[in-house]
C-alpha cells in the first residue's frame, strides 16, 4: 500500500502534463472556429448595414461569406431577401426553400415563408411572360423586315429582268449659219439691172424696128 502511495504522487506530475497538454490542444483546435465565428458576425453586420441602405448586392456579397464561414440556416433566409429585392426571383425561391429545410420552423414561421415563396414565384411568372412577349413582338419586327426585303428583292429583279429602253439624245446641232442672201448683194442687183436694162435695151430696138418695106419719102 505504501508503495502505491508513493507511486501516485510520482504519477501526479505525469497526469498533470498530459491534462495541460489535451487543454492546449483543444484550445488550440478551438481557436480557428473561434475566429470563424467571429468574422462571420462581422459579415453578418456588414450585410445587414448594406441590407438596411438598399445597397443589396453588398449584402448579398457579405451574407454568402458569412454562410460560408459558419453555415447557419438564417444566413439562407437573408440571402433569398436580398435576390428577391434584386428582382432574381427564381433565385430567392430557391434559397427560401433551402431555409426551409434547414430551419425548424413553427406554422407561423413556415406559413410566412410559404407566402414569400408564393409572392416569388408569381413575380418569376410575370417576368417570363413579359420576357415572351417581348420575344414575340421582336420576332414580329424581323419577319416584317424580311418580307419587306424579300419584295424589294423580287421587285429589283423583275426590273432587271425587263428590256431597257435606251434614249440616245443626238448632239444638238449649231444653228444654220447666217449668209448674207445673193439678193441682199449690191452687185446682184446692179447686174440684174444692167441685165435688164440691156434686155429693154436690146429689146426695144427689136420693137421698134420696122420689118417691112414700107415707102421710101421720095423728097
Amino acid at each position: 500500500m505504501a508503495s502505491l502511495i508513493r507511486l501516485i504522487p510520482s504519477a501526479s506530475p505525469r497526469l498533470v502534463g498530459l491534462c495541460l497538454i489535451a487543454t492546449t490542444a483543444l484550445g488550440a483546435a478551438q481557436r480557428p472556429e473561434l475566429d470563424r465565428d467571429r468574422t462571420a458576425r462581422a459579415r453578418f453586420v456588414e450585410g445587414t448595414k448594406a441590407y438596411n441602405l438598399g445597397q443589396f448586392e453588398a449584402a448579398l456579397t457579405a451574407y454568402k461569406e458569412a454562410f460560408d464561414l459558419k453555415p447557419h440556416p438564417g444566413f439562407l433566409f437573408n440571402i433569398a431577401q436580398c435576390y428577391r429585392h434584386l428582382g432574381q426571383y427564381a433565385t430567392a425561391a430557391f434559397y427560401y426553400r433551402r431555409y426551409r429545410n434547414e430551419a425548424q420552423l413553427n406554422a407561423a414561421d413556415a406559413l410566412v415563408l410559404d407566402e414569400l415563396i408564393a409572392d416569388v414565384e408569381a413575380k418569376q411568372e410575370e417576368l417570363e411572360r413579359e420576357e415572351r412577349a417581348q420575344a414575340e413582338a421582336a420576332r414580329q419586327r424581323d419577319l416584317e423586315l424580311a418580307r419587306a426585303a424579300a419584295v424589294k428583292a423580287a421587285a429589283e429583279a423583275e426590273a432587271q429582268r425587263q428590256p431597257q429602253t435606251v434614249v440616245i439624245s443626238s448632239p444638238s446641232l449649231p444653228p444654220p449659219r447666217q449668209t448674207d442672201s445673193i439678193l441682199k448683194k449690191w452687185w446682184f442687183w446692179t447686174g440684174v439691172g444692167v441685165v435688164a436694162g440691156g434686155a429693154i435695151y436690146l429689146a426695144i430696138p427689136a420693137h421698134a424696128r420696122d420689118t417691112t418695106m414700107g415707102n421710101v419719102n421720095a423728097r
